[in-house]
């Protein structure tokens, strides 16, 4: 494996372990993201390698008005549970 990968697998591993650990309580808990969970931003970070770089242009290219200056992205609000498989 490259540095970079070795980098990004120990990144995600700590992670992993991070959210292994947290109570459904803290699932439930408001990111700092808007109206983002935490289960919506662990959803968003396990889901991102899977779809690639297009998904997250994807929005910017959609020609329909949104309310402000971003891409109109809602909250991933039907998740309820997850489970983060380490690779």
């Amino acid at each position: 494996m490259t540095e970079l990968t070795d980098m990004v697998r120990s990144e995600r591993d700590a992670l992993i372990g991070t959210l292994e650990g947290l109570t459904e309580e803290q699932w439930q808990t408001p990111s700092l993201c808007g109206e983002w969970r935490v289960l919506d931003m662990a959803a968003h970070l396990a889901w991102a390698p899977v779809l690639g770089p297009a998904a997250g242009v994807a929005p910017l290219a959609d020609p329909r008005p949104r309310d402000g200056p971003g891409p109109s992205v809602p909250p991933p609000r039907q998740l309820t549970t997850t489970r983060v498989i380490p690779g």
